[in-house]
């Protein structure tokens, strides 16, 4: 369990063990997981993570495709006429296939930072919407302190604000 997660939980089991002294402090949490599957933004943005994923996907097919067949084609040259070129053409070709393959590894390292990029700015204002939201209810509704489910280990039912937050989300 990391840091992030540990902090939370710690802070919630200090606060309960101090019994009566915090008897007032009103508590809640979210399912932001269960958010994010339910947010109208959030299913846009997924859907367009998807879409360009599957457009990269299909990039890259081709691009191995071509590299295989680069490949096969240089294995079956040297295998045939290798005996007979001079060791410069076959280093040439071997270069080639190499080359390819770091173009490729490239390529591929490339588009996955490009995705990732692309799902930073598309969750960033999603997460920063969601955030609003849960602080309008913290402060509308006087809760000291609203956690993750995710850190939980387990809670009452009647704490969870998810479904504010969701309501709180379609009204922004």
């Amino acid at each position: 369990m990391t840091l992030k997660r540990v902090m939370p939980v710690a802070l919630l089991l200090t606060l309960l063990s101090l019994g009566n002294a915090f008897a007032q402090v009103k508590i809640g949490y979210v399912d932001t997981q269960r958010i994010l599957y339910t947010f109208k933004d959030a299913i846009e943005a997924q859907k367009k993570m998807e879409t360009k994923g599957q457009a990269l996907q299909q990039e890259l097919q081709l691009r191995e495709k071509a590299f295989t067949d680069l490949q096969k084609a240089v294995q079956e040259e040297l295998q045939q006429y290798g005996s007979m070129m001079p060791d410069e053409n076959k280093q040439k070709k071997i270069a080639e296939v190499e080359a390819e393959a770091q173009g490729l590894q490239q390529f591929q390292y490339e588009k996955q930072q490009e995705l990732a990029q692309m799902q930073e700015d598309l969750m960033k204002p999603i997460r920063e919407k969601i955030s609003a939201a849960i602080n309008l209810i913290r402060a509308r509704d006087e809760y000291d302190l609203i956690l993750d489910a995710a850190v939980l280990l387990g809670a009452n039912e009647k704490h969870d604000l998810t479904q504010k937050v969701l309501d709180q989300l379609k009204t922004q």
